[in-house]
C-alpha cells in the first residue's frame, strides 16, 4: 500500500520534511484495515465534490475509471489540489478484458482532452501483468487550483 510507505517514510523529518498523509474514501468499508495496518496514515470518509479541504499533493490510484464523469472528477480533484495532481488507472483497456466495476478505459486523446502537464505509459508489475497483451498503465500529472489556503 502506497499510502502506508509514504506515511511511514515521512513520519518524521528525517527524510528532511515531514509529511502528513489521508487516504480519502466515499464509503468506509477500509476504514478499519486503514486504521488498524498503517499507522501513519489517517482515514477521511467524505465525498470529493462535498470536501472542505484541500491537500499540497492528490494521488489518485486506479479510481478513475470507475467514475461517471472522468473530466469533472479531474476537475474536482484539481479544485482540492493546491499543488500537484497525479492520476494513474488502466491505459486503452480492451472492452472485453475490462475487469469489473470499470466503465471507463482511456485512450491517449481522452486524456489530452483533460489537459494534464504530462502524461506517463508505464506496465505496471502488478495491473496486468500476467495479461496478453499486457496492460499499460497511464499516470497523468495536473497542476492544482486551489487558492484558499485551507488544508486538510
Amino acid at each position: 500500500m502506497g499510502s502506508n510507505f509514504l506515511g511511514y517514510l515521512y513520519r518524521s523529518s528525517r527524510m528532511g520534511y515531514r509529511m502528513r498523509i489521508s487516504v480519502l474514501d466515499i464509503i468506509d468499508d477500509y476504514k478499519y484495515y486503514i486504521d488498524f495496518l498503517c499507522e501513519h496514515v489517517k482515514f477521511i470518509q467524505d465525498d470529493i465534490f462535498k470536501l472542505q479541504r484541500s491537500y499540497d499533493i492528490v494521488l489518485c490510484s486506479h479510481v478513475i475509471e470507475h467514475v461517471p464523469n472522468p473530466a469533472e472528477f479531474v476537475g474536482r480533484l484539481r479544485e482540492i489540489s493546491k499543488g500537484t495532481l497525479l492520476v494513474q488507472a488502466p491505459f486503452d483497456e480492451p472492452v472485453e478484458g475490462r475487469t469489473k466495476g470499470h466503465i471507463n478505459s482511456f485512450t491517449m486523446s481522452d486524456l489530452e482532452a483533460m489537459e494534464p502537464e504530462s502524461i506517463e505509459l508505464i506496465e505496471s508489475p502488478a495491473w496486468g501483468a500476467f495479461m496478453e497483451p499486457r496492460y499499460k498503465v497511464f499516470v497523468a500529472q495536473f497542476r492544482g487550483t486551489d487558492t484558499s489556503g485551507v488544508r486538510g
